[in-house]
């Protein structure tokens, strides 16, 4: 297998080259009919998302979680994806708005990845939700390191990008250094290219300091984060350490910054 990498930096890919100065919707919200720099149109936001979840309808099968896509509504601006479960159904849903697949700094890997993290929070186990109500989901953290470690890979191998990745040269690097098999390479490669382009969508969203592969969150936490969000820059460590992971083993690299071993 052959594949070119384009060596950027990371601030180029996190900073939107549309900035949305001429729409005259609030910064929380991106109307259908808008223009942005987001590779996502309405057709590749629904095929996106049916071709992720097609990968794990068995595995929820497996895990006795039925997983359905409950919402993809394109029209709707807002930002928001997420899962949940429905006791009165005894269904496990994902759901996605439009709004959230157009912030200008959306790729097709970022999105790709999205629909991964929210399959996460079904599928990736413990550490789990402690809320009343949520502790049959995922945490957020082991549902980005399942995203990164194993979803987006598969879904690399069955729909997969272009060979030519543009990515940071210090995660490229990783990557080099990592993997001397070229398939466990490109899937490296390809991975954190989807976390840095969807920790700029998250920057973006949360209108904070871009993260960087080079800086990574040094704190180690006493308790894992169960019940909230890492840090922008912890969830980018997060993404580059599932894309160091070895696909197809259990190679356990979750990050300090949120995870606390037994």
């Amino acid at each position: 297998m052959k594949f070119i990498i384009f060596f950027i930096t990371f601030s180029q890919l996190s900073i939107a080259s549309v900035l949305l100065s001429d729409n005259k919707s609030p910064s929380w919200m991106i109307a259908a009919d808008e223009e942005t720099t987001s590779e996502i149109n309405e057709e590749n936001f629904h095929s996106i998302i049916n071709e992720v979840t097609s990968l794990y309808i068995q595995e929820g099968i497996n895990q006795q979680r039925s997983l359905v896509i409950r919402v993809a509504d394109w029209q709707v601006p807002y930002y928001s994806a997420w899962a949940r479960y429905e006791d009165e159904n005894d269904l496990y849903t994902i759901n996605f708005w439009g709004g959230f697949a157009r912030i200008p700094t959306m790729t097709e890997r970022g999105f790709a990845l999205t629909v991964c993290h929210e399959i996460g929070h079904i599928l990736a186990g413990e550490p789990r939700l402690t809320l009343k109500h949520s502790d049959k989901m995922s945490a957020e953290g082991q549902s980005d390191y399942f995203a990164s470690s194993k979803c987006f890979k598969k879904y690399q191998q069955n729909f997969p990008f272009p060979l030519e990745v543009e990515l940071n040269p210090f995660a490229a690097s990783k990557c080099l250094d990592k993997f001397t098999d070229s398939e466990q390479l490109d899937l490296c490669l390809q991975t954190a290219k989807a976390g840095s382009d969807l920790a700029a969508v998250l920057s973006f969203h949360g209108q904070v300091e871009n993260s960087h592969f080079e800086t990574p969150d040094l704190t180690e936490v006493e308790e894992t984060i169960n019940n909230s969000y890492p840090s922008i820059q912890c969830r980018l460590d997060t993404f580059l350490a599932g894309a160091l992971s070895e696909y197809g083993k259990n190679e356990d690299l979750r990050p300090k910054c949120w995870y606390k071993q037994d």
